[in-house]
């Protein structure tokens, strides 16, 4: 499928997809607080509602990957299992400063990711050496170490070798609460969008978000060759989207297959 934007609400979109037409599902979903405050009980419950739907158009083994926070992200967690999807990671953004809020209530300063597939964990597509890290100095020479292997007295003792890649991507990830210029609420940084993108998506993949607001994660997927279908509810969204890929695209000097409806 070619890259587009739709303009409708995504319950009735996906229906219209046939049946394992998508590699991944990555999405930042309302979470029914903060501005959504004076609906938020109907707000938190539209991704629920759209998840037995999200699971049929993902092939098998495909990725679904949520933005989340308390309290309706474990919420939404229970729901993913209940139409079908099994987790395999949980992340955590630290965005290292407290946000405005309540002064009477922990000054939070994390959000939640939640990694999931439609069939088997094992099935997903799970480019980690696309994200490892460099190690810590103990490691940086590339000798490793000797270690007891299960820690029991008598074992058989083993020798850790370094990945030349460097070191698995960690679940906790430095993050920020959103990028400039901002142009939605809820906008996600980029730099978090792509690294969902490249660990869940190969390049020619094809991602849906179902909720894409001002297009973080189709801009994403076009800035590393994957194919994606946003959606949104409202035009204005729609026009912004368009306007980011655009010149983005400008920018790369690439012509950008989009077309939207």
């Amino acid at each position: 499928m070619e890259s587009r934007l739709l303009v409708r609400d995504c319950r009735e979109l996906l229906r219209g997809f046939p049946d394992g037409c998508a590699d991944a599902v990555i999405t930042d979903p309302p979470y029914g607080i903060g501005a959504y405050k004076g609906d938020s009980k109907k707000v938190a419950l539209l991704f629920p509602e759209v998840l037995p739907e999200i699971h049929r158009v993902l092939r098998p083994g495909g990725a679904l990957a949520f933005f989340g926070r308390w309290p309706t992200f474990y919420r939404w967690a229970i729901a993913a299992e209940e139409a079908g999807f099994r987790q395999r990671e949980e992340v955590i953004r630290n965005l290292r400063s407290p946000a405005a809020g309540d002064l009477g209530s922990l000054g939070r300063i994390h959000e939640t990711l939640y990694i999931g597939s439609s069939s088997q964990p094992k099935e997903i597509t799970f480019n980690v050496d696309d994200l490892r890290v460099p190690y810590h100095d103990r490691y940086r020479d590339g000798k490793g170490f000797t270690r007891l292997r299960g820690g029991r007295k008598g074992e058989k003792m083993t020798r850790f070798v370094p990945n030349p890649l460097g070191a698995r991507p960690p679940s906790i990830i430095r993050s920020t609460r959103v990028d400039k210029p901002r142009y939605h609420d809820g906008q996600k940084p980029l730099a978090d969008c792509e690294w969902l993108v490249k660990l869940l998506a190969n390049e020619g993949d094809l991602v849906l978000d179902p909720f894409c607001g001002a297009g973080t994660i189709p801009l994403a997927c076009a800035n590393l060759g994957r194919s994606f279908i946003g959606m949104d509810i409202e035009q204005h969204w729609v026009d912004v989207s368009e306007k980011r890929l655009a010149d983005a695209a400008r920018q790369r000097n690439l012509k950008l297959p989009l077309e939207a409806d």
